[in-house]
């Protein structure tokens, strides 16, 4: 649709009068064409107009809904759905399902109109906040792939036109299509006129095409494989050139990128890269094969373009973003028309001068652009001074302020941030380079697509670079320097949330300020000098369009607007959000956090309308949709109905196989909820993430007293604690209960490693095998100790077995005499029970409340955990990994599962009509597979392994197969056989093709080429070879038997050149872990080696875990940790080289301490 096109088609939307009136009263637009549809009583109507320029067919006529069939300059059909929505709510669904009757037959449509519902809070100013049919037309949007064309200028449609305080504006008029019709149209945008005579504003579709711009060229990794490439790279790479090191490296990438260029950009033009092309070309060549020359004719010009389509390919793919091998997805015309739709592009089509001319030409465009951020990267003299003012003194008000800096970065002084730099003691040196990386760049701006010439910038910093963050953070620690020496000298006077908690008086995030002090006429004038002092010196700028002060409750309006006028602000009844967190809320919490369930299907309906996989899907729900709404996650308890409405558009849009389908799950959320290593997908759960992550800020809290909010919140509720997790509060506010579930969550994970053992309770505290103990119940009106302290002897800090043996019974006893003792006086430490090294995180957090009151053995399958976390672990595709687990979940919808589910489907066999169609059937015992696995490299083997149950066959398939590097590639033929018969089975059940035992082959053989081409590009693990100098080997080993606690350890010394047993011992002893066994098995074995004067010693292990302990930096774990001290100071002189030995691999890594 061109533009002129379009202006040549008019919609008048709710005439309310009869159509002879309306035709005349448009009988002088002279418009031949003519459709229209009556009004019902006293409101309705629509008339639709076009010129005689524009092929239109009205194909269907209702009272809601008008659909014509479309045919463009290219004779290229499409359809336009004219959309009126039912004044009530009741009777929009069934309008929402007629449209998804005619889009279904018709996916290649427009849909524009009057759709009477808003969708998303921020698509409507006033009024309330509770919108009727909302959710229903976001699940319906979702439900069939819509994309929102984008609109510019005023973002509302419609008003109530009240004069007062119950003024509403909403967008109700707008355009939404399919991927389909913005493949063919993507550079159509929506223009919303002002609203002037009508309560609706009018809306006009047009394309933004404009004209072509020269746009920056980058090198690209299509090019890259090239020989001439390669070779000339290689060539120029040798060229030698005086001066610095960077400089050298500078020069060679400069003229390696200029030579670069110029092949690539005549190349792109030789090859002419349009993928359209390939396949019409080839068929031309084909038609003119005859017998003689152009029989090689063919093969040639074929293989010339199958070159530059593989080029094409890479030109494409490198566009597309998207990584299609590593999620398994197929490379077709989706690639191709996924970039094509990514032809919509932002595009400024007008801007408003400081005259309030509106400047549209391109040339007056970047001209303005440019001379503006010109001016912006030079200093200027900034604020001026303010009159004081006299005040009665009243009674005491509070403020809050929040400022915005008007480009906060653009506009750094650089001698302020030098001076600075040199203030918080940063050496000459370093200040230097800093002034060199700040003061010789340069900027070019790019006014839709194309550049301006560059200029020299005197003041600011850049964006994106990793350094300028923390340049900026010191800048405004100087701002913070200020406010707190003011408040020293009590020229200004924070707040305080309670008696003896720490004054406020600002929050500093980045360029986001929030300043907060008792209100006075004097306080104002403080923070006025203040902030002009700064800017002067900083060259910020106070952005007053968007700052604004917030008062008290109990400070007068009068006064209020005295102060507001005083501080040249705005007033404001909420601070809204800051940082993207809503700071004051309401009594309805449900109000302030729906606004999350917008960003979710927000994004949604972006990601809907492309053909992503299962596994890529994954990632976008945990990746994307997710991590868009944690940073609020990470501070509010989230209301449930926010939480369930989150996990079902996120479950809803994984299950949905097309656009076209709703989805159906089959197998249960709480599955999908797990962990990978229990036989989930991860999928987290967004009431318990919540609860994870308020969890971390409860560890945070107890574990840095010093933290700011630690501080006020021991000021404010003092009595809140891991152990007191629900205090009795007056009025606790919303973050308080936040908080308060995030202790009640520590107190189920925290437990207590014993020290000096005088803070821990025997009986209430948790530091025996991870739950609370008892006494000896035999044992009756003794006086029993209270804490730990008293099982210890005072002298060796170690336990006294006799006291132990007396008051517990034989399995309690042997746990406690299994714990680890240090050889001096340590303090009890509090650790977090579900992680290794004790220190919290939020994934063990999560694992624990999700599987708090689950039964896991019971929801799930044969495979044990072990089992799930080896299978995840495979390097096979992951779009096959998901495949394996739905067909291990039983999650396919094959004809038995659909039938349970109350569909009238056939549930026989697809392929023999003979049984049920199960998974095992399907994929094992159906007579017609059975016979392609007798054909396959697993003939010989197949007969005796096909019993059982098939998960249990199938689990050890891949476990056997899967068992050392050589069996990669039958793993990969296995996956693919079963995802073969799979496609297989789905064209003969939907597409009535004939059973082909060869297609399975056929299809197996390509998995299986994709599967090896993917494994190539993944890096293989460099082993590093031992060292060549060794004097003594030691190997050892340590075991466990952890029911009764009972181990024994030993070790061996051998010559490393003869390997003749130089020594070697072994112990029996009490111990609770695998790995506590291990490592004192290899602290005995090095003490023997080091008494004997070795100094260069190999050990032997086969504990990965022990390996990884002693050749990282990280926190030892908690049961051991002792021991791993114990073990560093005792080699501390020495250099150690570590082996794993593993059937099948090994694993060399080795430290020097």
């Amino acid at each position: 649709m061109k533009e002129v096109e379009i202006n040549d088609i008019v919609l008048v939307m709710e005439t309310m009068l009869p159509i002879d009136s309306v035709r005349h009263k448009l009988s002088s637009l002279l418009f031949p064409g003519f459709c229209r549809v009556d009004v019902v009583g006293l409101s309705g109507g629509l008339t639709l107009l076009w010129s005689s320029d524009v092929q239109l067919d009205p194909l269907s006529v209702s009272s809601h809904l008008l659909f014509c069939k479309y045919l463009n300059v290219s004779n290229e059909i499409s359809y336009i759905l004219i959309v009126y929505g039912a004044p009530h709510v009741s009777d929009r669904f069934a309008i929402w399902t007629e449209i998804s009757g005619i889009f279904t037959r018709y996916p290649n449509t427009l849909l524009i109109g009057d759709f009477n519902q808003v969708e998303f809070l921020d698509d409507k100013l006033g009024g309330s906040t509770h919108i009727q049919g909302r959710h229903e037309f976001i699940n319906w949007r979702l439900g069939l792939g819509l994309l929102d064309i984008p609109f510019s200028v005023s973002q509302y449609t419609w008003t109530n036109g009240h004069n007062d305080n119950s003024v509403i504006f909403e967008r109700l008029d707008k355009a939404y299509a399919s991927y389909i019709w913005l493949n063919h149209y993507p550079d159509i945008v929506l223009k919303h006129q002002p609203i002037i005579l009508s309560d609706h504003a009018a809306i006009i579709l047009c394309s933004d095409s404009g004209s072509r711009c020269k746009r920056p060229y980058r090198i690209e990794n299509w090019c890259l494989q090239a020989k001439p490439v390669v070779d000339f790279i290689n060539s120029h790479w040798g060229n030698h050139f005086l001066g610095s090191p960077m400089f050298v490296l500078s020069s060679k990438l400069s003229v390696i990128r200029r030579l670069l260029l110029s092949w690539c950009v005549h190349n792109l033009r030789l090859w002419g890269i349009n993928r359209r092309d390939l396949s019409s070309k080839v068929a031309s060549f084909a038609s003119a094969i005859s017998p003689g020359p152009s029989a090689s004719l063919f093969i040639t010009s074929r293989d010339e373009c199958v070159a530059r389509a593989q080029a094409t390919f890479m030109y494409w793919r490198q566009r597309s973003k998207v990584k299609w091998d590593a999620f398994g997805d197929c490379h077709s015309k989706l690639l191709f028309a996924s970039n094509q739709a990514r032809k919509r592009r932002n595009k400024i089509s007008s801007l408003q001068n400081s005259e309030g001319l509106h400047v549209v030409s391109p040339h007056g465009l970047r001209s303005l652009i440019s001379a503006y951020y010109m001016d912006l990267f030079h200093a200027h003299s900034l604020m001026p001074d303010h009159t004081s003012f006299d005040w009665d003194a009243l009674n005491a008000s509070f403020a809050a302020i929040k400022l915005d800096m008007n480009k906060a970065y653009d506009r750094v002084i650089w001698d302020f941030l030098f001076a600075a730099l040199q203030a918080f003691g940063f050496p000459p040196y370093w200040v230097n380079i800093i002034r060199q990386c700040v003061s010789t760049v340069s900027y070019q701006v790019l006014v839709n697509g194309e550049p301006t010439p560059s200029f020299q910038p005197r003041c600011g910093l850049r964006q994106g670079d990793p350094l300028s963050p923390y340049l900026f953070v010191i800048c405004m620690e100087i701002l913070s320097a200020m406010l707190r020496q003011a408040e020293e000298r009590h020229l200004i006077k924070g707040i305080s949330i309670f008696r003896g908690a720490p004054t406020i008086s600002h929050l500093f995030f980045a360029d986001g300020s929030l300043l907060f002090l008792q209100i006075s006429p004097d306080a104002c004038d403080q923070v006025l000098r203040l902030l002009s002092q700064f800017s002067g010196i900083s060259g910020q700028i106070i952005n007053y369009q968007k700052s604004f002060v917030k008062f008290s409750p109990n400070t007068p309006q009068d006064y209020r607007d005295y102060l507001a006028s005083s501080l040249r602000l705005g007033q404001r009844p909420s601070l809204g959000t800051y940082l993207g967190v809503p700071v004051d809320l309401g009594r309805s919490k449900c109000a302030f956090f729906y606004g999350l369930v917008d960003v979710i299907a927000r994004r949604l309906a972006n990601f809907s309308s492309c053909r992503l996989s299962s596994a890529a899907k994954l990632v976008v729900i945990k990746f994307v949709l997710v991590a868009s709404v944690t940073h609020v996650l990470d501070v509010f308890k989230i209301p449930q109905t926010i939480c369930d409405r989150i996990d079902n558009l996120c479950l809803r849009f994984w299950w949905r196989s097309s656009r076209l389908s709703r989805g159906m799950s089959l197998v249960p959320a709480s599955i999908l909820h797990l962990p990978r290593g229990l036989g989930g997908l991860g999928i987290r759960r967004i009431g318990t993430f919540n609860q994870a992550l308020l969890t971390k800020a409860a560890w945070r809290i107890v574990h840095h007293p010093q933290f700011l909010l630690a501080r006020l919140f021991k000021a404010r509720y003092p009595l809140l604690s891991i152990k007191n997790a629900t205090p009795r509060v007056n009025r606790p506010s919303w973050g308080f209960r936040s908080i308060s579930q995030g202790f009640q969550a520590l107190n189920d994970g925290i437990a207590r490693k014993p020290g000096a053992g005088s803070c821990i309770r025997i009986l209430d505290d948790v530091w025996v095998s991870d739950k609370r103990i008892s006494f000896n119940p035999l044992l009756v009106g003794l006086d029993f100790p209270t804490h730990v302290s008293s099982l210890l002897n005072p002298r060796s800090y170690a336990w006294d077995i006799g006291v132990v043996r007396h008051l517990f019974a034989d399995e309690t006893a042997n746990g406690i005499l299994a714990l680890e003792r240090p050889t001096s006086k340590e303090d009890d430490l509090a650790y977090w029970r579900f992680s290794l090294d004790g220190v919290f995180s939020v994934k063990s957090a999560y694992v624990m409340l999700l599987l708090k009151g689950h039964n896991v053995s019971s929801s799930l399958s044969v495979p044990s955990d072990a089992w799930w976390k080896h299978f995840w672990g495979l390097s096979i595709l992951p779009k096959f990994k998901i495949f394996l687990w739905k067909l291990l979940q039983n999650g396919l919808p094959l004809g038995s599962n659909l039938k349970l589910r109350g569909m009238g489907v056939d549930p026989a066999c697809s392929l023999c009509h003979l049984d049920l169609e199960t998974p095992s059937h399907l994929f094992r015992d159906c007579s017609l597979i059975s016979s392609v696995w007798g054909s396959s490299c697993f003939a010989s083997f197949f007969p005796s392994m096909a019993t059982g149950s098939f998960v249990s066959w199938c689990a050890c398939f891949v476990r056997n197969l899967s068992s050392s590097s050589a069996s990669t590639r039958l793993l990969d033929h296995f996956v693919s056989l079963l995802w073969s018969i799979w496609i297989v089975r789905n064209d003969v059940r939907f597409r009535n093709s004939p059973w082909d035992p060869g297609a399975i082959s056929f299809i197996s053989q390509g998995c299986l080429s994709r599967c090896s081409a993917v494994r190539l590009l993944q890096g293989s693990l460099t082993v590093l070879p031992p060292p060549s100098v060794i004097d003594v080997c030691l190997i050892f080993d340590g075991a466990c038997l952890h029911s009764s606690n009972q181990a024994g350890i030993g070790w061996i010394l051998r010559d490393p050149v003869s390997l003749a047993t130089m020594g070697g011992g072994a112990q029996a002893c009490v111990l609770g872990l695998a790995i506590q066994a291990e490592l004192t098995a290899c602290l005995f074995a090095v003490q023997m080696a080091t008494r004997r004067g070795f100094s260069r010693i190999l050990l032997y292990s086969d504990s990965a875990i022990l390996v990884r302990l002693l050749s990282s930096s990280c926190l030892p774990p908690v049961p051991v940790m002792w021991l791993v001290r114990t073990q560093d100071a005792s080699s501390s002189p020495f250099w150690f080289s570590l082996v794993l030995s593993l059937e099948g691999s090994s694993l060399y890594d080795s430290t020097s301490a």
